[in-house]
């Protein structure tokens, strides 16, 4: 599939000293295969391989080097997978495929077409501890990006880590830290319902360490699998 980018004003974030909320720019470089930044999606990748047989097509959002699209195309080289991410020296990953990874803000307008210019609707949206990098004031366009990239059968499911930083170089990052009560309450608010119950506990065997509780991300983070329950109309 030929995939672009439409939206031209969105290139991502230029490398900078400056601190932006939510972003720091070495946290997507992990492009060691031995990094556990990098391993630690091999399990996500055999649980979507395993929950959704049926999928085609996934969006990857805020991909970082692309690790996760690396391991679903090693299990499945017949899915197309798309990686987008703000930093722009991400497409140097030796884990993305160059042509269907894309430097944009997520949480600025974007939209992916195929070659007939059509809205890419796609089976399987993830985002892995992204959420908490999102501004407030942001969020109902990073959301809305979703539902545009959408079908009425597509699949949500994500992390959003719970904890704040504290450092002065740090405190910056995490810029949009809320409760699991909270963020269902974001989520039904733009239109969006759970889907089913934690695919962490469903597969929990499959899980790596840098996952599983008790000191694992997942033990740090909230889950969502969710739909998209009032679709937008895209004229």
């Amino acid at each position: 599939m030929k995939i672009k980018q439409i939206c031209l004003d969105n290139l991502g974030i230029p490398n900078t000293t400056d601190k932006i909320p939510g972003y720091r720019h070495g946290d997507g470089l992990h492009f060691d295969a031995n990094s556990e930044h990098h391993q630690m999606h091999e399990c996500i990748a055999h649980i979507i391989i395993s929950a959704f047989p049926q999928i085609k097509t996934v969006l990857d959002v805020g991909s970082g080097a692309g690790s996760l699209s690396y391991f679903l195309r090693k299990l499945n080289n017949d899915l197309t997978v798309v990686t987008i991410d703000g930093n722009q020296e991400t497409i140097n990953s030796p884990f993305v495929k160059p042509e269907h990874h894309f430097i944009v803000r997520t949480d600025n307008e974007y939209s992916l077409v195929d070659e007939k210019n059509n809205l890419i609707k796609f089976d399987l949206i993830c985002s892995f501890e992204h959420f908490e990098h999102i501004e407030p004031k942001a969020f109902d366009q990073f959301l809305s990006n979703f539902k545009k990239h959408s079908h009425e059968n597509t699949i949500f499911w994500g992390t959003a880590a719970g904890y704040e930083f504290h450092g002065d170089d740090e405190a910056h990052l995490h810029c949009n830290v809320q409760s699991g009560e909270a963020w269902a309450e974001v989520l039904a608010v733009n239109g969006f319902g759970p889907d089913r119950s934690s695919l962490f506990e469903e597969y929990y065997h499959i899980l790596s360490e840098a996952w599983r509780p008790p000191h694992g991300r997942a033990a740090n983070s909230y889950e969502f699998v969710f739909k998209n329950v009032k679709p937008e109309i895209i004229l």
